[in-house]
């Protein structure tokens, strides 16, 4: 619908914009590029540094020509894509709206006291009317997102063209980001910190206290210092967890081990941790700096006569572009909140469905589609079909336990290899996205459960990050992932922490070990390895 609405496929052009591979959901992405071949302008190399997609071709890869025809459809979609962008703003603060009163009846539901019937009926209007209308928001959000940040960026380009000034810097222009919906948790672990800390009684109690033994307290409403305090914090931010997409996975109310972890480490490590809101000043003031530096460089006449004209269209994308950014990490917040809402109803579907005796184990509701678990509350399908079905799907799914699905599929050329700068260091390149240069000691994280390992000033080395990682980048030197573009959470939060970040650099994870010395240039892009 997005496409068609800003012109970008026609609504005869039937394709399927995403595909199951290996037990995986793949975007369509060559199709998109086949559209924006039809605007003047597009470059392969920037469509796929943006989104974090492996680029294994030399040079720009595929490009488009300038001619009427393109020029023709380029302005008429950029004024589809105006519209859309002020359209989507507005759009987004009636959402929110309705958004949090839809969460709070939610929260107040009492599903135990509720028949079966009445649970199932709310079960399906949860699954195929809220979700569809959260998760619609924060993806309509997110394309928005993406091509202002290639206008802004085309226009970025041209300014540093023709600037006298050796380097522009883009990625301070898109960091210090005010009230950004995943730094408050933040920010609020640091106040709560702080107040323990300033109580000595309590300071003695969570440093000499295991995480083991918290996490008891809480689920065995035990008494503890700050108990209100530390559980308020839970049941406000509780719905974030360490894999936020997999429902099949506990949110943070249900097992709140790395909040505790958190809190403690922060209580323990306060004098070395920056305070957040200080940290987040910095990071505006940067912003601002290289604002004013680009707006009077855009006054300057060596730019060959770029008037005020360019300076309000550079401060029009400029303002559009972060305001997208924002609202990208709000929507995606939303959307995260009603991932736990699922998440929550379908453990109690599943409950339901082990006491009615139509599943042996109440987690195998993870192994149905979700219409396929509505067709069975509804009668629509035998028992012993649906048995059958999740028999299908247990094996689906152990089939790929140990597979490492590929993050493209239909690579044109051969993958990047290493490069040997000397006989003692290969150099890895990907996509700076904060700028910073760090040298330290490597962490290794290929699994979840292995977060609690990170100590301060590690490099943190993954595959991805989640955003309930966010308050372990408080830790960090720098980020490297194999994964990710310029406008990913990793990113996002990496520039608001002000650490380096260099994101989709291929197989990082199998080239680097534990306790390696390397050094993160976020700007250029580099990952150096000393052997």
């Amino acid at each position: 619908q997005y496409f068609h609405q800003t012109h970008l496929v026609l609504d005869f052009e039937p394709t399927d914009y995403m595909q199951i591979f290996f037990s995986r959901p793949y975007w369509n992405a060559g199709y998109i590029k086949q559209c924006l071949m039809a605007l003047p302008g597009f470059v392969e190399r920037n469509f796929d540094r943006d989104l974090g997609i492996e680029i294994t071709y030399n040079g720009n890869g595929m490009v488009s020509k300038s001619n009427p025809k393109t020029l023709l459809k380029g302005l008429k979609v950029l004024k589809a894509l105006e519209h859309s962008f002020s359209e989507r703003i507005e759009k987004n603060k009636t959402l929110v709206v309705e958004f949090e009163k839809r969460l709070s009846e939610l929260d107040s539901l009492n599903y135990h006291a509720m028949k079966h019937s009445d649970f199932f009926d709310f079960f399906e209007t949860l699954l195929t009317k809220d979700y569809q209308n959260f998760e619609s928001a924060y993806f309509l959000t997110i394309y928005d997102n993406s091509n202002i940040k290639s206008l802004f960026g085309d226009f970025f380009q041209k300014i540093q063209e023709k600037s006298s000034e050796k380097q522009l810097h883009y990625l301070s222009l898109i960091g210090g980001l005010e009230n950004l919906s995943h730094m408050i948790p933040v920010y609020q672990i640091w106040e709560l910190a702080k107040i323990i800390r300033d109580n000595e009684k309590a300071l003695v109690f969570f440093r000499e206290t295991s995480v083991d033994t918290l996490v008891k307290n809480y689920h065995h409403k035990i008494e503890y210092p700050f108990k209100y305090e530390v559980e308020k914090y839970i049941q406000k931010f509780g719905y974030h967890g360490e894999c936020e997409l997999d429902i099949s996975q506990p949110r943070f109310k249900e097992n709140p081990r790395m909040i505790f972890e958190n809190l403690k480490n922060t209580i323990i490590n306060f004098e070395k941790i920056e305070n957040p809101h200080e940290l987040s000043n910095r990071q505006i003031l940067h912003y601002e700096r290289e604002k004013e530096k680009i707006e009077a460089l855009l006054d300057n006449s060596v730019l060959e006569k770029l008037t005020s004209r360019k300076r309000k269209k550079f401060q029009k994308l400029l303002r559009t572009l972060r305001t997208f950014l924002w609202w990208r990490e709000e929507m995606r917040d939303y959307s995260t909140k009603m991932y736990y809402h699922i998440r929550i109803a379908t453990v109690e579907a599943g409950n339901r469905f082990y006491k009615l005796k139509i599943i042996e184990d109440p987690l195998d509701i993870f192994y149905v589609p979700f219409m396929t678990a509505i067709d069975r509350c509804k009668q629509n399908i035998t028992q012993d079909d649906f048995k059958n079905i999740i028999t299908k799907n247990k094996l689906y799914y152990k089939s790929f336990v140990n597979f490492q699905n590929p993050n493209e599929i239909g690579k044109r050329h051969l993958q990047r290899k290493k490069e040997i700068i000397k006989s003692n260091t290969y150099l890895f390149h990907g996509i700076g996205c904060s700028s910073g240069i760090a040298t330290g000691k490597a962490k290794v994280i290929l699994s979840v459960q292995d977060i609690s390992n990170l100590s301060h000033d590690d490099i943190l080395v993954t595959r991805f990050t989640d955003p309930g990682w966010t308050p372990v980048f408080g830790k960090l030197k720098a980020v490297i992932t194999e994964t990710g573009g310029i406008l990913s959470h990793a990113a996002v939060i990496s520039r608001e922490y002000g650490i380096p970040a260099v994101l989709a650099v291929p197989n990082i994870t199998t080239f680097i070990k534990d306790g390696q010395t390397i050094t993160v240039n976020g700007a250029e892009g580099t990952v150096l390895i000393e052997k």
